[in-house]
């Protein structure tokens, strides 16, 4: 059976919480958030999914959006506004296929530094789901996932910045459903983004 978009979710927060384990346990207590150890969320979420793989699925680590272009079946137009990714050598985190046909990718962020790279993250992985998204191609969804040491906490509890957090969501998804996933044990967030 397929990797769902709950088993993607879960994977997220399996891989979330691992990491901060074992960096807490490696760093005498220090968090991800005062490191520069996004690697090994990364890591670790992909070992996570690598776990729920069944079948012809794979993951990729670091890959060019401009690859992920031409191996979702897309095609784009010269003119379009989102041709700047894929000309660039921007790189998609985790990239997950099934008999070789893009389904997900995941952005990970070590901290949810959402002033200054929710947003362009998130355009990205819009970009990406208008251009090789169905009908076009093969993409189903893609996430945004970010480490958040008790800040999802305090987030929920300051309306002033949930409503921030919120618009500045809403903002850079646009016209695309994002939908907006806290971790049971609150330790991360992943952002869902698909095609309305």
């Amino acid at each position: 059976m397929a990797l769902t978009i709950a088993d993607v979710c879960e994977a997220i927060y399996r891989g979330v919480r691992n990491a901060s384990e074992k960096y807490l346990k490696w760093s005498g207590g220090l968090t991800l958030e005062n490191s520069g150890a996004e690697g090994l969320i990364v890591a670790e979420i992909a070992s996570a999914l690598y776990r729920k793989q069944t079948g012809p699925e794979r993951l990729e680590l670091e890959v060019l959006y401009k690859d992920l272009l031409d191996r979702s079946g897309a095609r784009l137009r010269a003119n379009s506004r989102r041709a700047p990714l894929f000309g660039s050598d921007a790189r998609a985190d985790i990239a997950l296929f099934r008999h070789d046909e893009l389904r997900y990718i995941v952005e990970v962020k070590r901290t949810l530094a959402w002033k200054q790279h929710l947003t362009d993250d998130l355009q990205r992985l819009v970009d990406a789901i208008a251009a090789c998204g169905r009908p076009n191609g093969t993409l189903i969804r893609c996430f945004f996932a970010a480490y958040l040491p008790g800040t999802w906490i305090r987030i929920r509890n300051n309306q002033k910045r949930t409503d921030e957090f919120f618009d500045a969501t809403d903002a850079a998804t646009g016209d695309f459903v994002s939908r907006v996933w806290g971790d049971p044990a609150q330790s991360s967030i992943c952002i869902e983004v698909a095609p309305r």
